[in-house]
């Protein structure tokens, strides 16, 4: 069992050299709150004004996701991300825009929120958008 996590610990060390923060967590036993925790998603949606400042929503979710997408290289907390809007053909009552994160832990999410550049962002945002739905889970 040692030599096995010790095995662990250096393909998780070998991995991190070779991608950075991208690594697989493959050592990861992570603890918060009293709960092992190997990783948390947070998924966000937005559902954006119809027009705003001479815009369409599929226009301002464009823009946005342009906007959000560089949130990754700049936030050393952000494990992945993927920025998506609504498909044209889909139903336009969805969300124009979500945000689908992933963080080692609860602690880089907390991290990723109180970050400036994710501050900016949400007052970027804000002002364009008519509702927000959001749910972070462990996994």
């Amino acid at each position: 069992m040692v030599f096995g996590r010790f095995r662990a610990l250096l393909l998780a060390a070998f991995w991190e050299k070779r991608l950075g923060r991208h690594a697989p967590l493959l050592a990861a036993e992570v603890h918060w709150k009293g709960k092992v925790v190997n990783m948390v998603k947070h998924i966000v949606m937005f559902k954006l004004k119809a027009e705003f400042q001479g815009k369409t929503a599929a226009e301002n979710a464009k823009e946005a996701q342009g906007r959000a997408k560089k949130l990754e290289s700049l936030i050393p907390a952000l494990e992945k991300m993927e920025v998506v809007c609504n498909s044209p053909a889909a139903d336009g009552s969805n969300y124009e825009l979500a945000l689908i994160c992933d963080f080692k832990d609860m602690a880089g999410l907390d991290a990723y929120q109180k970050h400036p550049e994710h501050v900016e962002f949400g007052k970027y945002i804000t002002p364009m958008r008519e509702s927000r739905a959001c749910i972070d889970y462990e996994y």
